[in-house]
């Protein structure tokens, strides 16, 4: 981790531009320059092979290579409609601590025409990236509107003439992968698409269904650079292919990547009153030579250490069993959760959740009536007793809520319609938390059922699911950005007061999943897709992105499988599981075998390393248009002394046989190899298994396996 800067050169000194200042940081071999030039903040030769330049080259290079100049910012910011630009002077730095002892680097910059002031912050934690974000001031004494925002840009992959020939056939494509669906449903199907000599934009006039983060390479080399938003507004990146070698050399002279990232202008405009500053969203950004797989790892590792939130539980994942299934979240009595108690207690859960249906009149369906979040009179006042009950038999109890939500036929809805957000024009079924009373309102709902029922987990859903806005005497607003910072804070005010709470996720499934909101929670729900294959493959795409403990796989187990295979496909994530059967008492002997070893499995051989575990992915992206083949995904201790594999072989897999080379061991020394599905332990070289991996062999479709390797 470094930042390079001199406090002398930062000095501007009018027409010296030998003398422009330049700041480098330094996240292990990725490098990153910026540079205050001709009145331009400018990203100039940033590299990932460990390499600082002096000033002469990097004047050599604003100078001299070709591009379109707009592409050598670090930041676009458009102000009343008019990007700034050309005028910025240097006016402080500070390098100091943040919360958690890691480095920021504040750099002030000023635009005296346009009277606003841009603090341009960069974050090194010791990882492979570094995270920039903007704090934007209206320095002067009228009202202005934030219009367009991109906290971070630059070009990657520049194109070295020298390198290789000429031809234009010589030159490298480019290719971002990125989640193909941002719906409903749609999580977890990633792809790679080639950028053409073109802008792809990636703009979602809604919060996403899938994590905005985004792998760049070319095929000169295995350089991956990972982007991801954080930002629980709508996001939005475009990544620009330049080069032209036949008919405008003298436009640009070489291949390069141009990319920008920030949010979509459907969460704009911001307006800032005189003195007012406002916080971007933040882009973190890192450079990895390797594979697909080494670049998640990184990103991994990034995100454990400065995040995720930090945790204060004795039991980092506790297996969860909720009541959901067989009710379909209808209205709750005490007899029906009373019993599915009973039922996690049988196969060793350690927290009860109860889901929708425990609040409201006794009439309508849950979601007509979010916002009324007093206990439904089905449970006759019982629902402390439920928590209670589970409480003695030794497990905790968390609660959900859709804290934001309030249906437009609910009691709260008719009682304070001001209280609405809006969009399109509309009022929409979600609290404007624009509002203070409105704010005080979420707040003391959360704390309410925490402090109620004794609760050790809070489960937040729902959430806002269109641009919002409003209309004031300066003109339309969006308030999708605003939004978020109160439901951040809210949300940041309650951990404080119960830091040994646990704090979960869910937005329609994964409809939240970014940075932003995942900093202050322990784990999400990855789809409402409830199907158990289905879920197994949302988790397979999804932990490209975000870490394994971060995702929450709830299979329903009305579908039809393998019992093993049903089992399975919730562990490699924070497990939860629903509604095994209707009554403890009549669980399948050999379902209940199934649940059973799948979750020692979990406790034992998961668990311990979830949390620091490498990740790898040994078969190709998810094609949700087409039925699986073979999934084969392994998580890895740091120190390769484990390795868990799990082999699952889908619809469309006709062979019966898959070898696995694990990634995550060491040729060195010997591993006891332990088979699920037989019960068979045996000793096998690191080395044997590197080279010649080892067979599963299925005898039919939709059934599973998993080996673990343990170093002697």
């Amino acid at each position: 981790m470094s930042v390079f800067f001199n406090e002398n050169e930062w000095m501007w000194k009018e027409n010296q531009t030998e003398n422009f200042p330049v700041a480098q940081y330094g996240a292990k071999s990725f490098m990153w320059t910026d540079a205050l030039y001709n009145g331009n903040f400018v990203n100039a030769l940033s590299n990932n092979h460990g390499q600082t330049f002096c000033r002469e080259e990097v004047i050599k290079y604003l100078q001299g290579f070709r591009a379109e100049k707009s592409h050598f910012n670090s930041f676009e910011l458009e102000i009343n409609g008019l990007r700034l630009r050309d005028k910025f002077v240097f006016e402080n730095q500070i390098l100091e601590k943040d919360e958690r002892g890691f480095d920021v680097h504040t750099i002030s910059l000023s635009d005296p025409d346009m009277k606003i002031r841009v603090r341009v912050k960069t974050r090194l934690d010791g990882s492979a990236f570094l995270v920039r974000w903007l704090e934007i001031e209206n320095a002067g004494r009228e009202k202005v509107a934030v219009t367009g925002l991109y906290p971070m840009c630059g070009i990657l992959y520049r194109e070295v003439m020298t390198n290789t020939f000429n031809g234009q056939n010589f030159r490298p494509e480019s290719y971002v992968a990125s989640f193909s669906d941002n719906n409903y449903l749609g999580e977890g199907e990633i792809k790679w698409f080639k950028i053409p000599k073109a802008t792809l934009k990636f703009a979602h006039e809604r919060p996403v269904f899938n994590p905005p983060t985004y792998f760049l390479k070319n095929d000169n080399s295995c350089q991956i650079t990972v982007i991801s938003i954080e930002t629980s507004m709508m996001p939005r990146a475009e990544f620009t292919k330049c080069g032209d070698y036949t008919w405008a050399r003298h436009v640009t002279n070489a291949d390069y990547l141009h990319f920008k990232a920030g949010v979509d202008r459907c969460a704009l405009p911001r307006f800032l009153e005189p003195g007012q500053t406002v916080v971007s969203a933040k882009v973190h950004i890192g450079q990895v030579w390797g594979d697909l797989d080494d670049a998640s790892n990184e990103l991994f590792d990034h995100i454990r250490l400065s995040v995720k939130p930090a945790r204060n539980q004795p039991i980092t994942h506790p297996v969860a069993y909720t009541h959901g299934c067989y009710s379909d979240c209808r209205q709750q009595n005490k007899q029906m959760l009373i019993k599915a108690v009973d039922n996690a207690a049988a196969i060793g859960a350690e927290m009860f959740m109860v889901d929708a249906g425990w609040f409201g009149s006794e009439k309508g369906d849950w979601y007509t009536q979010r916002g009324d979040w007093y206990e439904t009179p089905s449970l006759k006042g019982g629902l402390k007793d439920v928590f209670d009950y589970a409480h003695k038999k030794g497990m905790m109890c968390g609660l959900w809520m859709e804290a934001e939500g309030c249906d437009l036929s609910s009691e709260l809805a008719k009682t304070h319609p001001e209280w609405l957000i809006q969009a399109y024009g509309r009022k929409m079924p979600t609290l404007n938390l624009l509002i203070p009373e409105v704010r005080e309102y979420v707040y003391n709902s959360i704390c309410g059922v925490i402090d109620k029922y004794n609760l050790d987990l809070f489960r937040i859903d729902g959430g806002l699911k269109e641009p919002s806005e409003r209309y004031t005497e300066s003109g339309y607003e969006g308030t999708s950005w605003e939004y978020y910072e109160y439901l951040y804070e809210i949300i940041d005010k309650v951990r404080k007061k119960y830091p040994s709470l646990y704090f979960e996720n869910c937005s329609g499934g994964g409809g939240r999943s970014d940075l932003g909101i995942m900093s202050r929670f322990d784990w999400m729900q990855a789809t409402d897709l409830f199907a158990p294959i289905t879920q197994l493959r949302v988790i397979y795409g999804l932990s490209r992105a975000m870490c394994p403990e971060q995702l929450l796989s709830i299979p329903a187990l009305v579908h039809n499988g393998d019992p093993d295979l049903l089992a399975r496909t919730t562990i490699f994530g924070h497990i939860e599981t629903t509604d095994i059967a209707d009554n403890y008492l009549r669980m399948n002997p050999v379902a209940k075998a199934a649940w059973l070893k799948a979750i020692d499995l979990y406790k034992k051989q998961i668990r311990p390393i979830i949390d620091t575990c490498n990740v790898y992915h040994h078969t190709p992206f998810e094609d949700y248009t087409k039925r699986g083949e073979w999934l084969v995904l392994e998580y890895a201790s740091k120190d390769k002394s484990k390795s868990i594999v799990g082999a699952f072989r889908l619809e469309d897999a006709n062979e019966s046989e898959y070898v696995v080379k694990p990634r995550g061991i060491s040729c060195e020394g010997e591993y006891e190899a332990y088979l699920d599905n037989t019960g068979d332990k045996f000793t096998v070289s690191g080395y044997e298994l590197n080279q010649k991996g080892f067979t599963v062999k299925l005898s039919g479709k939709t059934t599973s396996e998993i080996a673990v390797f343990t170093r002697k």
